[in-house]
């Protein structure tokens, strides 16, 4: 019984010799034996808090005065929220919230307004504000108590730290 590996090089060789490639350069460049020794690749693990979420939009009524002095931070879609809870660069994916056209999608918090943090310092709730642009679409998603994975800002550039070192290690296989 021949070895399997064996003929891939043979078949390698005789077609490196064929199509005028020189042996030495058709083995290495075509065959790359497989490595067994290498370690998973880091993986990302978010901590699941139960919160209440809630929707906001620059044509809300209530909200127009806030943004009108304050001006409407960061990103049209994206995450308001308590910023001594979770901090600027805090990620989350929050189920149900732009899941067609971004599936899966962590979602990144890059302002705070009065509302979360009253809610979270008088209430004592974990409470987040997703962005949309449309009235309509806020006042569709309402009011809503979720279980929300939340990758907090060190954790996140440890993972990509970690990332880095595996892929100068271990290359890209």
């Amino acid at each position: 019984m021949i070895n399997l590996t064996k003929l891939l090089c043979c078949l390698i060789v005789a077609f490196g010799t064929i199509s005028g490639v020189s042996h030495s350069e058709s083995a290495e460049s075509q065959y790359r034996p497989m490595r067994y020794d290498v370690p998973s690749r880091p993986v990302l693990k978010p901590e699941r808090i139960r919160m209440r979420v809630t929707a906001c939009s620059p044509e809300d009524p209530k909200d127009r005065r806030y943004y009108a002095t304050h001006g409407y931070e960061g990103a049209i879609y994206n995450i308001a929220a308590d910023r001594r809870i979770f901090p600027t660069g805090t990620k989350m994916r929050i189920p149900g919230y732009m899941s067609k056209s971004y599936p899966n999608k962590f979602w990144t918090v890059d302002s705070g307004g009065g509302s979360v943090i009253r809610a979270s310092t008088r209430k004592g709730v974990k409470h987040i504000d997703v962005k949309f642009r449309t009235l309509y679409s806020a006042k569709d998603w309402g009011s809503r108590w979720l279980t929300v994975e939340v990758v907090r800002p060190d954790a996140y550039k440890k993972w990509l730290k970690a990332c880095a070192e595996w892929d100068a290690k271990y290359g890209k296989l």
